[in-house]
């Protein structure tokens, strides 16, 4: 027993010194405009002043809902200042830590949730999110509560988890839209409801209301306009955003999420020397090969979950590349969570 709790105490200890290695990097966020501009919206709804019906803009032409900006507001009653509301959002962050090792135990055992936080913490171009924070920071603790939502409901067959997880997939939407690669799992889970006779009218509708709901106040918005925003999509297809757009580019992204950020990490900011960044990458291309082809095993000996996972990472590059023709770090981070 004494055991036992020693391993708990351990297992806490390290996910909270992964928690606090995460928002302490709070302290080198960039002062950039978007998220002055988004402040200056939360700080209107804080004060009254003015309510948006929708998000702020993506990729140059899309809007989401105004989640976003209410979460901020929130931040902003509870906190005063950039650095308060950088640090609060950077805490709010570090949450992935712990969701990752519940989702890994809930998969396989602790000693999978543990490497599961251990490797988000290893930098890669994801990591910038942490140092220009805006919404996209919230995109790897939303993918993981839905991915742990997903795995509960498979494990444990609770309609409450489905039904979070329906919820929790349209937030991770709103925290960026390439979150949209997660929709096979929505649908598995949606038939594996319906295999399971659990998904009833009510309980379909339910789903639905609770994905719509974050959409609410943007489909209000459209409506009073006459759907103005849906000649979006036309102009985002004519636009820089989908120069060079290939499916060709999907070596290249998965190259860049083994290492491509690794190595600019630590060449370019920790400046190590040239042996040192050859070693750390030899290092980290052989634990990633040797974990997936370990999931291709595993896969193969009808694991269902490692399978998904196994083909949701290469869903989500094709995903990418499907989607833009230049990649910015926030569009890697669904990538590197499955990874």
């Amino acid at each position: 027993m004494k055991t036992r709790q020693r391993q708990r105490l351990g297992t806490q200890a390290l996910v909270l010194f992964l928690m606090v290695c995460y928002a302490a990097m709070a302290i080198w966020s960039s002062v950039h405009l978007d998220l002055a501009r988004d402040m200056r919206v939360a700080l209107d709804i804080r004060d009254g002043t003015g309510f948006p019906l929708i998000g702020p803009i993506m990729a140059s032409h899309v809007r989401l809902g105004p989640v976003w900006y209410y979460f901020l507001a929130l931040i902003g009653s509870l906190v005063t200042g950039w650095f308060g509301t950088v640090f609060l959002l950077a805490l709010v962050g570090a949450v992935q830590f712990p969701l990752a090792y519940l989702a890994g135990k809930e998969w396989k055992d602790r000693a999978t949730g543990l490497l599961w936080a251990v490797l988000l913490l290893l930098p890669s171009w994801s990591t910038f999110e942490q140092f220009n924070p805006t919404h996209t920071q919230l995109t790897a603790l939303l993918v993981l509560a839905f991915l742990l939502c997903a795995l509960r409901f498979y494990r444990r067959g609770a309609v409450k988890y489905f039904i979070a997880a329906s919820f929790v997939f349209s937030l991770a939407i709103h925290a960026h839209p390439s979150a949209f690669a997660l929709a096979p799992i929505a649908l598995a889970l949606a038939a594996l409801a319906k295999r399971r006779e659990k998904l009833t009218i009510q309980i379909f509708l339910l789903a639905a209301a609770v994905f719509i709901l974050p959409f609410a106040p943007w489909i209000w918005n459209e409506a009073a306009s006459g759907f103005a925003s849906l000649g979006v999509w036309h102009s985002y297809a004519a636009s820089e955003n989908t120069r060079n757009m290939s499916l060709a580019n999907m070596p290249l992204l998965a190259w860049q999420m083994v290492w491509g950020g690794l190595q600019y990490w630590t060449e370019n900011i920790l400046q190590l020397r040239a042996w040192q960044v050859f070693s750390i990458g030899l290092l980290w291309a052989c634990i990633a090969m040797a974990g997936l082809a370990a999931a291709l095993c595993s896969a193969f000996k009808r694991d269902r979950v490692t399978a998904c996972f196994f083909a949701m990472l290469v869903f989500s590059i094709f995903f990418i590349a499907a989607v833009r023709g230049y990649f910015p770090y926030y569009m890697t981070t669904v990538a590197k969570v499955l990874l």
